[in-house]
């Protein structure tokens, strides 16, 4: 439905917002392009969420400082692969107990491990999102996105409400990090995770394509004809780099890749069996 179509895109828009570094976008209508300024991730966000009707200047000034306060900045990192900022809903305890709400974006797997609900588009309301649900976006959602050669972020937010007469939010608990363990046993990587950042809720998930410069595939012919062998290094999906390793020519018919398209065993790996690999010397 339009309606709900709109609000869905408006949600979308204000959560890249508050959670991206100063992006800026100008539609040249003439020649149907944009112009970006700032990180390309949070530019390609706000040029979606224009595409869906929604204008992310008039939501900035909706959603101003005189609206939210940051309070903690959950930072991006290649092991993290996920950020996150903390806002004070400035007035809400005017109408009862102060609010605050987390807005976080990044690698699709690691945000839904983090997620315990979802936001229905449609009736707006928060559900149960639990493992077979979760399941179902991953094969059908994110695989098929990643085999396109597209890189998948998820969007989530998770509201916070003090309790009755409590006038701050305790810092120390804000700060606090989960163990090793159940960092590696929630996310199944053993990066910091905050506590804050269990039990989001999730909102959407989109891909994003960065495309081959046209000189790359030949770059690489070039260097495999002078013996030498191309291999990547990323922070990607598995199945979004092996896309892009055949695309460009990293991933070579006969060599790399069987007969029918498959990877060879033990040509493209996760970070963890390849690291395994390196210091037992065997592979899975």
């Amino acid at each position: 439905m339009p309606g709900e179509r709109r609000t869905s895109a408006r949600r979308f828009s204000t959560r890249t917002l508050k959670n991206a570094k100063n992006p800026k976008t100008y539609r040249d209508t003439a020649a149907k392009r944009w112009t970006q300024i700032g990180n390309k991730t949070d530019c390609a966000l706000l040029a979606l969420a224009h595409d869906l009707g929604v204008e992310y200047k008039k939501v900035a000034a909706d959603h101003s400082a005189a609206n939210l306060k940051p309070v903690k900045l959950f930072p991006f990192s290649s092991a993290r692969k996920r950020a996150g900022v903390l806002y004070e809903v400035l007035g809400s305890a005017a109408g009862g107990q102060k609010k605050f709400r987390l807005y976080m974006k990044g690698a699709s797997e690691i945000v839904l491990a983090l997620c315990s609900n979802k936001l229905d588009a449609a009736t707006h309301t928060v559900e149960p999102f639990g493992r077979e649900a979760k399941k179902s976006v991953v094969e059908n959602v994110i695989g098929p996105f990643a085999q396109q050669s597209l890189r998948t972020i998820a969007l989530a937010y998770k509201d916070i409400e003090l309790a009755a007469g409590q006038d701050s939010l305790d810092m120390a608990v804000v700060e606090q990090t989960l163990s090793e363990e159940d960092a590696v046993k929630l996310t199944g990587q053993n990066a910091e995770t905050f506590a804050m950042e269990k039990d989001v809720t999730f909102l959407a998930l989109v891909g994003i394509e960065d495309p081959l410069r046209d000189t790359v595939p030949g770059a690489i012919r070039q260097c495999n004809d002078a013996g030498v062998d191309v291999r990547m290094v990323t922070g990607d999906n598995i199945d979004t780099a092996i896309a892009i390793g055949k695309q460009c020519g990293i991933l070579r018919k006969g060599l790399d890749l069987e007969a029918n398209g498959e990877v060879k065993d033990h040509v493209a790996m996760a970070g963890p069996n390849f690291r395994k690999a390196v210091r037992t010397g065997h592979c899975e």
